[in-house]
């Protein structure tokens, strides 16, 4: 039960036939014992804790953010409880969030995007996953049968999966090419009616990879997404505030004339360091899908908490650029030195510098075909000798290196590849045996090769 509970937490399964995956899904136990296929993160993610608790291994495979909350949500916490009526109750609210914080909200996006945004386009919801999840509905509702158009590696919410359901998948190479470009999206557009294309959807800064898309390259992709003028366009700016070397960018701004097609999801996670708070916003000027997430959240939410959207707003409208630096300047170092780390350890997937969030790729592949670690053994029902894939990698990383990572295998990519996420946000104890665990992998690898 536990571990379906994780695997629903983390949204990671994966079952689409356009996406790279093992044919026959690895078999493990779970640590309660059962026998379990691994095509999501959450079985990983129970072995990392059942290792974390006896070894005290770090784990550098979930995607939290590190640096302080930022204040300003702090402080509109603060000021919507000192405000709250003690000789009244909190009553219900509008199912797409309070008129006046709506408002307001849509000015300080109308300023970031420099175009016209009303409390009409805004609807709060809760999280980043609620969000995805009430645009996953909507595009199943209102492009029914069509194909979406999303970038490789697959992040899981991305598939729009709705009732066990998924649409066909239109797959963007970025594992290869380190980006997303308008060469990229052309190439794997070419071979489709663009009366078959439902959705686009595009995230930057992007999660897994890193890569962030600027001015001049959203201009040649919005010159292609004009050709499909049926289609949605979905922007996943999650990590929006995680720009570590230019300013981010945003297609609305670049093609504004693309804006009634346009849906947007910001949120606090990342950016504002509150996770635990669920807050997230939905911009869109598409009125059928807005229709649509509207209908999904009455369903599944009635409305966001008053205080997340009070706090949420707030904080957005006090976000300043010098607050950006200031993550930049926070998560950059970390992200630096990891790829630092891998380099020296001649681990690292590509030279090519991380330009946002705090993730980056190891390549472990010289794993592959070495002797995996008696002490992961048991978690195999049969006899287990060799590392296959990455999800062997991971299981071995834990107990010999006390060191979590993320397989790729489960955003599709290849599993004998060896490719695995790291997560950079980790505090000084947790990035000393991060680097110690790398460097120890290269000196095992040496003497076995």
């Amino acid at each position: 039960m536990l571990s379906k509970i994780i695997a629903i937490f983390f949204g990671l399964v994966l079952s689409n036939s356009c996406i790279a995956s093992v044919e026959t899904p690895k078999v493990i136990k779970s640590p309660d014992g059962n026998i379990v296929e691994v095509n999501d993160f959450g079985h990983i993610y129970l072995w990392a804790k059942y290792f974390q608790k006896k070894d005290g291994i770090t784990i550098a495979a979930v995607g939290r953010p590190s640096a302080p909350i930022y204040q300003h949500l702090k402080d509109g916490l603060k000021i919507y409880t000192e405000n709250i009526d003690e000789k009244s109750s909190i009553e219900y609210g509008e199912l797409e969030g309070e008129e006046m914080l709506r408002h307001r909200m849509a000015s300080v996006l109308s300023k970031i995007y420099s175009v016209p945004v009303s409390k009409d386009n805004v609807l709060f919801t809760v999280g980043g996953r609620m969000g995805l999840s009430a645009i996953a509905y909507a595009i199943n509702k209102v492009h029914s049968g069509k194909k979406v158009v999303t970038t490789y590696p697959v992040y899981p919410d991305h598939r729009v999966s709705y009732k066990g359901i998924s649409p066909e998948l239109v797959l963007v190479d970025t594992l290869n090419t380190q980006s997303l470009t308008a060469e990229s999206l052309h190439r794997a557009l070419k071979d489709h009616d663009p009366d078959s294309i439902g959705a686009f959807i595009l995230s930057s800064p992007n999660n897994p990879m890193g890569w962030l898309v600027n001015k001049s390259e959203w201009k040649k992709i919005s010159n292609i997404l004009s050709q499909y003028k049926n289609s949605s366009i979905i922007l996943d700016e999650a990590y929006a505030e995680l720009a570590l070397e230019e300013q981010h960018t945003s297609l609305v701004s670049v093609a504004p004339e693309l804006r009634e097609r346009i849906t947007i999801l910001r949120s606090a996670t990342k950016g504002l360091s509150a996770s635990g708070e669920r807050m997230a916003i939905l911009a869109s000027w598409d009125s059928k899908m807005l229709s649509k997430m509207l209908e999904y959240q009455f369903t599944n939410l009635i409305h966001a908490p008053k205080s997340s959207q009070f706090a949420y707003t707030y904080a957005m409208e006090h976000f300043t650029e010098g607050d950006a630096k200031r993550l930049a300047n926070f998560y950059r170092p970390l992200v630096r030195r990891v790829e630092k780390e891998l380099s020296k350890a001649k681990l690292n997937f590509s030279n090519k510098k991380v330009s946002g969030t705090f993730y980056t790729i190891a390549n472990l592949q010289e794993l592959v075909g070495k002797p995996i670690s008696n002490k992961v053994k048991f978690i195999y029902p049969g006899e287990k000798k060799i590392i296959e894939d990455d999800i062997d990698i991971a299981f071995h990383l834990m107990a010999e290196y006390k060191l979590a990572l993320m397989p790729l295998s489960l955003l599709g990519v290849e599993p004998k590849k060896g490719l695995l996420r790291i997560t950079c946000s980790l505090d000084d104890n947790e990035q000393q045996s991060l680097y110690k665990a790398l460097h120890k992998i290269r000196l095992d690898l040496s003497k076995t090769s």
